[in-house]
């Protein structure tokens, strides 16, 4: 596992009996010597590393679900684990983690046990107990992970009698070494920057503290109670970004509390903003706070459930199975939906009685989601982006975090690379942001029940179809392929927009200048990122971003700029792909100004001049100014008819032997797929086979030829049209195309300065 978070905690569920520590229930309420509560204040058992940070209320609760901050111990440990006669011996004297994974001797993944926590003392372990249930005989490859010490050794199963795993102590085991004496079995420690820390002595893991009252410190030894706080809220950050993973219900994702841990972080960085690791986790529980979003959530369980909606609709079957359904298809892989399947795989039914005719919600039109990446989502990049700024500015080159028993370091090197990608994202939000492209119904409708009618057209019109059927000795294929009632209403629904909408596709925001400043910092920040990763002298192998992976992407990039000269491309340009810096260097000369493109291509010379800053300098206040020339065809007269028909000999038959005649009969045999139609009288069905697929029709009636017909129904709505306003139809584009001479006419070919040298003739040079 070489990131940040772990993909994989278990892959099997282990029936036995495993360690298991006492039930761990600890609550109370943190509040000042006024009696009010105590926000953010950090709960955690000293021993066994439990945690629980205050809500708004001052409550907290500890129990054996709770994250865990492993003890900080200068001495001790875990010892090196001992395998003998198929048991395993250690010691600790900290709270560690033990698990194992059973592998076959072909190196696959047979088994994945989490066998929980111990405590301090002396252990031992029955490894045959790792191999009982449905293993099968043989030898095995056991591994195992105890903290951080790692061990493996080969077993050979001896019994298929489910043994229980047993994790026998048999050496003395005190958390606390004074609980002889006096019956502690562990303290419940409260911090909270400005407070003096509160120690409770526990006699039992579940009790009810009641009220604690935490005073003001007017001694503070900042540093240590900031160390504290800060090492706590990052493994309790950790520990619920782990949790995502292996959610399955969206209410569980939507309560994941990350804009408390956010808070405390804000609060620690008040006090002293150069700790490194506050600034880190500040930047990772801010975009983990998104997953809470109510008004995120509201549009994705919105969807989610039109989209279920659409799905039982359009099946109209008990149990849903493939059709040419448009967003089974193409939703399900693409768009909001897929964001909403990533972190969730049931969603609360937000809108209801849609099961006949789902109505797409009204609330949700394009703006509105322009509006919650402005007020939601470019906040947190801000913020982000403030926080690794603070990063990159400190005397501290790097952290290190353990993550389920690895230890991983974060360099300065990968917050520069993280931070140029912020500056992307945010580029591109505001670039999504900057136009109206909404697609209102109507005037009297700025919603998109447009939607809902397409939808019915899904349902009620095939879109192809194949219906077979015999004339004499030929079978007849009928094909037809007609998508014109769905692209009748989008259609519809767009030239409404853009005629009758002044302000579709017109500029909504002016976001420009900011876009060309992110978008200018982001190869500086990678190459400041590269070179600090470059230079690293430290060991690579707990890094995120090691610097072969930098030497692998040189060698990724070397190979591009070899196959552009070997494209015909000049040297000095090919240089430009030669590695990342280079690359950097050259995207930042394409940001500054006018940059002349001189090279030749399939043995013609190629010119062409980009301004890409002048599309951001001055930018394009009406997006229609962009489109080529065109007219709008009367609609009657937007359908449109394509026949095509072939015949060829039939081929395909089955040879069967007739004990009446005393001959061999050949039969025609007939495959028909989902939505196909077989129209011939059932007199002529000799015998029917069902296959995966299709289901093959035997027919007696012998066939000697195939005429297949195909005809093809859609729309042409709009002609481009040349300066004289003279339509030129899709026959002519298509010679002007075999001919090297086609190019649409359009207002402005510089595209709004952005190819400041461009005419129509130059446009055909360059593609011809």
């Amino acid at each position: 596992m070489r990131r940040f978070i772990p993909t994989l905690l278990m892959a099997t569920v282990v029936a036995s009996t495993v360690y298991s520590q006492s039930k761990v229930s600890i609550s109370g309420t943190v509040k000042d010597k006024n009696g009010q509560p105590v926000a953010n204040a950090v709960a955690r058992l000293e021993s066994l590393g439990y945690i629980s940070i205050t809500d708004q209320q001052g409550n907290f609760n500890i129990d054996n679900t709770s994250p865990i901050q492993p003890r900080n111990t200068k001495q001790g440990g875990v010892s090196v684990p001992l395998i003998k006669s198929n048991t395993l011996f250690f010691s600790s004297d900290v709270l560690s983690k033990l698990s194992f994974k059973v592998y076959s001797l072909q190196g696959r993944l047979c088994k994945t046990i989490d066998a929980g926590e111990v405590g301090r003392g002396s252990y031992s372990v029955n490894l045959q107990s790792l191999l009982t249930g449905n293993l099968g005989s043989g030898t095995f490859i056991v591994k195992g992970l105890l903290g951080k010490q790692q061990f493996a050794t080969s077993l050979t199963k001896t019994s298929s009698r489910p043994v229980p795993i047993a994790i026998k102590n048999i050496g003395s085991f005190s958390p606390i070494m004074k609980t002889a004496q006096t019956g502690v079995i562990d303290r419940l420690i409260i911090t909270k920057l400005g407070m003096t820390p509160i120690t409770i002595d526990l006699t039992s893991y579940e009790t009810a503290v009641g009220n604690v009252e935490a005073t003001k410190s007017f001694d503070l030894n900042t540093a240590q109670v900031i160390s504290s706080v800060e090492d706590s809220l990052i493994r309790l950050l950790i520990e619920r970004v782990e949790e995502v993973e292996f959610i399955e219900d969206a209410d569980e994702l939507k309560a994941i509390d990350y804009i408390s841990i956010r808070s405390s972080f804000e609060e620690l960085l008040g006090i002293d903003s150069s700790r490194f690791k506050s600034n880190v986790g500040l930047i990772l529980s801010s975009i983990m706070s998104l997953n809470s979003n109510q008004k995120i959530w509201k549009m994705i369980d919105s969807i989610e459930s039109w989209v279920e909606g659409v799905d039982t609709y359009l099946e109209n079957d008990p149990e849903p199975a493939p059709r040419n359904g448009l967003f089974k298809k193409a939703m399900k892989k693409g768009g909001v939906l897929t964001l909403g399947k990533t972190m969730l795989s049931q969603t609360p039914v937000i809108l209801t009685g849609m099961v006949r005719k789902p109505s797409f919600p009204k609330f949700i039109t394009l703006s509105y989601i322009q509006g919650i990446m402005e007020s939601e989502m470019i906040p947190i990049i801000d913020k982000v982006i403030a926080t690794a700024a603070r990063i990159e500015g400190l005397q501290t080159d790097a952290m290190k975090v353990d993550v389920d028993g690895d230890t991983y370091e974060l360099d300065k090197g990968e917050i520069y690379l993280f931070d140029a990608s912020m500056h992307l994202l945010r580029a591109c939000v505001r670039m999504y942001c900057a136009y109206d492209l909404n697609l209102s119904t109507s005037a009297s409708d700025l919603g998109y029940t447009w939607i809902d009618s397409m939808i019915v057209n899904v349902k009620e019109y095939e879109t192809s179809k194949n219906i077979f059927t015999i004339k004499g000795d030929t079978l007849l294929h009928i094909y037809r392929y007609d998508d014109s009632k769905i692209l009748t209403t989008l259609l519809k629904t767009f030239k409404y927009n853009l005629e009758q909408r002044p302000q579709f596709m017109s500029i909504r925001k002016q976001n420009h200048e900011g876009m060309l400043a992110d978008l200018r910092i982001v190869p500086q920040k990678v190459k400041t990122g590269m070179s600090s990763i470059r230079n690293e002298t430290d060991d690579q192998e707990d890094d995120l971003v090691r610097i072969s992976d930098v030497l692998s992407c040189d060698e990724d990039l070397l190979d591009i700029s070899q196959e552009l000269i070997d494209d015909g491309a000049s040297q000095s340009f090919a240089q430009n792909f030669s590695s990342v810096e280079r690359l950097a260097d050259f995207v930042t000369k394409l940001l500054e100004g006018p940059y002349a493109f001189n090279e030749t291509i399939d043995g013609k010379n190629r010119s062409l001049t980009i301004n890409l800053s002048s599309f951001f300098t001055n930018p394009v206040t009406d997006l229609r100014s962009l489109l080529p020339k065109y007219t709008w065809v009367d609609e009657a007269k937007w359908m449109t008819t394509d026949v095509w028909q072939d015949s060829y000999q039939y081929s395909n038959y089955k040879i069967r032997w007739n004990t009446s005649t005393q001959k061999y009969d050949t039969l025609t045999c007939i495959n028909l797929y989902e939505d196909d139609s077989l129209v011939i009288d059932p007199s002529m069905i000799d015998s029917t086979a069902y296959y995966e697929w299709y289901t093959q029709y035997t027919i007696s009636h012998p066939v000697k030829y195939t005429v297949t017909i195909d005809s093809t129904y859609s729309i042409e709505p709009v002609r481009l049209v040349d300066d004289s306003g003279k339509p030129i139809s899709f026959d002519e584009i298509e010679d002007l195309i075999d001919s090297n001479t086609f190019f649409p006419y359009f207002n402005d070919y510089t595209v709004n300065g952005l190819f400041p040298d461009m005419t129509r003739q130059k446009w055909l040079d360059l593609i011809y």
